[in-house]
């Protein structure tokens, strides 16, 4: 799993390499059916909200047992349309019998333990949602936020050839300020021979963190110029249920201190993003009087070298200024000068705090 980011979109990339050439170890068969793609604010099982899927076309077969009380029972696992069409014909389409009507059915005849020959009534229906890379939804054709884009296969140890999918998921129209975790899970068809239901790894499980911003890699590769912007902040708001909460309890700031119900006038932030994975960010006043220095290092930099600001880089490309001093005490409304010095040069900006 890879991630990617820039403004307002968060971009997801797998191979199935470790998940659709192998056999289910209970029903022993290669049961591969689809992905799902969650994201959540928390790193959390329980937090992770379903933001696409992805599976094969495929459909179960449905046969009914006129044995009282008459029941319809699924008949072998899934197959795709072209499985279908080698089973029951070339001009078999699965498709055109998908209701359980006895009238309109798909009958076919095979024969009992006593060898007579008996009417078989089946319809067909699809096995999870068959949304593949486009899918039709109330009549509309919807292109899928997860998207097959390669085929590709690989010689195990056993010179068997193994054939899987490469995949990508473009997450948009999300807000820059916000970072989140997002999750890959893969769930199979189960074996109705058996009465095994479908399974599905768990949420978080496969998980990365990103923000919907440039990456420090992208803004070292194109030469960037680095952006300011405020948290945004509000005190207070209508939540999506209608009460009243503020940015601090939705994580907009302080998400280390997510879950705490102290907000503190250091809790609100000023992000600087479009860094490099290495910068020295200095603010003055208009009088040159040095007000804070921020080191932002790359977060995956060892404990030992970090500085003592690393909390307020959360990101290879962000970093954040608390609005406290070097001498630990609030800032006061006014405009600032910042002076960011890094590999790619040097920038200077104005920026302005109003309490």
């Amino acid at each position: 799993m890879f991630v990617e980011s820039e403004p307002g979109v968060i971009i997801v990339r797998w191979s199935g390499r470790n998940t659709e050439p192998v056999a289910d170890p209970l029903s022993k068969e290669l049961d591969f059916e689809g992905y799902r793609l969650y994201a959540a604010r928390i790193n959390s099982s329980e937090q992770y909200s379903l933001v696409a899927s992805w599976d094969i076309e495929d459909y179960k077969r449905i046969v009914y047992n006129p044995e009282p009380p008459g029941t319809w029972q699924q008949l072998g696992n899934p197959r795709t349309l072209a499985e279908w069409s080698e089973q029951l014909g070339e001009s078999f389409d699965p498709r055109d019998y998908p209701d359980p009507v006895l009238a309109t059915c798909f009958k076919d005849t095979v024969f009992d333990q006593d060898g007579l020959p008996v009417e078989r009534c089946s319809y067909f229906a699809p096995q999870d949602y068959n949304r593949g890379n486009e899918f039709t939804e109330n009549g509309e054709l919807i292109e899928n936020i997860i998207r097959r884009i390669e085929d590709s296969t690989v010689v195990d140890e056993f010179g068997d050839t193994l054939r899987f999918g490469v995949y990508e998921a473009r997450i948009e129209h999300l807000n820059p300020a916000v970072g989140m975790f997002v999750s890959i899970t893969a769930f199979d068809y189960g074996d109705a021979a058996i009465s095994l239901d479908p399974l599905e790894s768990t949420p978080g499980s496969c998980n990365e963190y990103a923000i919907p911003i440039y990456s420090a890699a992208v803004v070292e590769d194109q030469k960037l110029n680095v952006s300011v912007f405020p948290n945004p902040y509000k005190i207070s708001y209508e939540g999506s249920d209608g009460n009243q909460t503020t940015y601090f309890a939705q994580g907009y700031e302080a998400p280390q201190k997510r879950g705490s119900s102290n907000f503190v006038e250091q809790d609100r932030r000023i992000w600087f993003v479009n860094l490099p994975h290495e910068a020295t960010i200095r603010i003055y006043t208009l009088d040159g009087d040095l007000v804070r220095t921020i080191v932002h290092e790359d977060p995956a930099t060892p404990d030992s070298l970090k500085s003592g600001d690393a909390f307020l880089s959360d990101y290879s490309s962000r970093a954040a200024w608390d609005l406290v001093s070097r001498n630990t005490q609030a800032v006061v409304s006014g405009v600032y000068i910042y002076h960011v010095d890094s590999p790619l040069g040097q920038q200077v900006g104005k920026l302005v705090i109003i309490k």
